[in-house]
């Protein structure tokens, strides 16, 4: 599965070993917030199997369940919209195979 942002690299296959990445499924019974979802990743094909993943959403998006038997996972907020780009395409040809992974990593910290 591949992330449907335009212009991102990510996939399951290539980020499945990083902590905390996540491919989410668009919103499909939440009609507003699913449009929003789909005029930032410009996806217009089919919805059923389309994900976004994680790293276009901004920590604030998530809740953080705290538990003291486990550590949870992150769960996306319901009305969570993507809004974290992709590198600029300069910056995708200078890091040449990489994934776009490393260059959200460079960019937002």
């Amino acid at each position: 599965m591949n992330c449907t942002v335009e212009g991102c690299g990510n996939s399951y296959r290539k980020c499945r070993g990083n902590v905390g990445f996540r491919l989410h499924g668009y919103p499909v019974k939440r009609p507003e917030v699913c449009e929003q979802w789909k005029q930032f990743s410009g996806w217009s094909g089919n919805l059923t199997n389309a994900k976004i993943c994680s790293h276009h959403f901004k920590p604030d998006d998530y809740f953080h369940q705290t538990s003291s038997t486990s550590p949870q996972a992150p769960v996306l907020l319901q009305d969570a919209v993507p809004s974290v780009g992709v590198c600029p395409r300069w910056q995708q040809q200078q890091r040449g195979n990489q994934p776009l992974l490393e260059c959200f990593f460079i960019r937002f910290l």
